[in-house]
């Protein structure tokens, strides 16, 4: 907690240039791969995507744990979170094998853009993150409602949200 202190005293939000943000921000996320890879409990084995991992279970049943992406994600994030809900939708996606076609809300882009630039600095692959800003009435439905969108991940408004699960339950969905 105390370089937390210290960190927050010597440069309060907004204050320090956008750059040294994004570097910290990268050490951030290489911090935290190191931990979460640190603390793997031992004993479980990593599941590679696209191969099976055979389970043991009662009466000689089969049970196979398969990762395997089910394709491209669409993350609608809202204005008033504007960081927290798309960095976790985001990610999610991504670490379940997916790539990610990103539209912030229109009201808050750069967050977002902020976001983008860094998950390309921490070393994604291009092409698994997305950046596209636009109109949620018209961009975001187009986005909902094309055939190689896999699942979409929203949070916004009753309305908006009504309006997504009509457009994505009016498309075929095969597997």
């Amino acid at each position: 907690m105390g370089s937390s202190t210290r960190a927050r005293q010597s440069a309060p939000p907004g204050e320090s240039p956008p750059g040294d943000r994004i570097q910290s921000l990268s050490r951030g996320l290489r911090i935290l791969e190191f931990v979460h890879a640190a603390e793997r409990p031992v004993g479980i084995k990593e599941v590679a995507f696209g191969v099976g991992l055979q389970l043991p279970t009662a009466y000689h049943l089969v049970n196979t744990l398969l990762y395997d992406g089910r394709g491209v994600a669409v993350v609608i994030a809202p204005w008033n979170f504007p960081l927290a809900i798309l960095c976790g939708m985001t990610v999610a996606a991504v670490v379940c094998g997916n790539t990610v076609v990103l539209k912030p809300s229109s009201d808050s882009p750069t967050i977002a853009a902020k976001f983008f630039e860094a998950m390309e600095e921490a070393g994604l692959p291009p092409g698994v993150v997305n950046f596209c800003p636009g109109a949620g009435g018209t961009f975001g439905r187009g986005l909902v409602a094309h055939p190689k969108t896999r699942f979409v991940a929203f949070t916004g408004s009753r309305d908006a949200g009504l309006d997504i699960h009509a457009s994505a339950a009016q498309k075929s969905w095969s597997m």
